[in-house]
């Protein structure tokens, strides 16, 4: 009985290994995302453009706490939530994984996909991160990075 036991726990141990081993990143996404916390950081400007970037964000995040993300099996992406005039939207995007980028491409753009770095993909918690480069009305070149943070729902 004992031999049995320990042959159908092996069993089990090795199965769920192959199972978990085989999930790709596409598979581990599929599911809704809901929005937690967007971050951004810049390099090299001045306090004055700083304290601009924290205003933005913190609106930014007041802005997309409804948004939810539901990736597809399909590498479809349904986006909802608010609009600038506060009403509910929904879109549709494509998306693929390859390594650790996901990229995102909207059928109104699809020439400009959006690529991101994913930071962290489990069961509960997606995090990417994505670098920006932007032109300021003075003409200088503002970098940074900026993070998305998601829970399961």
């Amino acid at each position: 009985m004992k031999k049995a036991f320990k042959v159908l726990a092996m069993f089990v141990m090795v199965a769920s290994m192959a199972m978990l081993s085989s999930c790709s990143k596409e598979e581990n996404i599929v599911g809704k995302w809901q929005f937690q916390a967007i971050t951004m950081s810049v390099e090299n400007v001045d306090p004055e453009i700083q304290q601009m970037f924290d205003m933005e964000v913190a609106l930014m995040n007041d802005f997309l706490k409804d948004m939810v993300w539901e990736f597809k099996s399909d590498n479809t992406l349904v986006a909802s939530g608010l609009d600038e005039d506060m009403d509910m939207f929904t879109g549709t995007a494509t998306y693929s994984i390859d390594g650790k980028k996901l990229s995102i491409v909207d059928a109104e753009f699809p020439d400009e996909p959006e690529v991101y770095d994913i930071v962290t993909l489990n069961g509960s918690k997606l995090v990417l991160s994505t670098s920006f480069e932007e032109e300021d009305e003075d003409g200088d070149i503002i970098k940074g990075t900026g993070t998305l943070e998601f829970k399961r729902i």
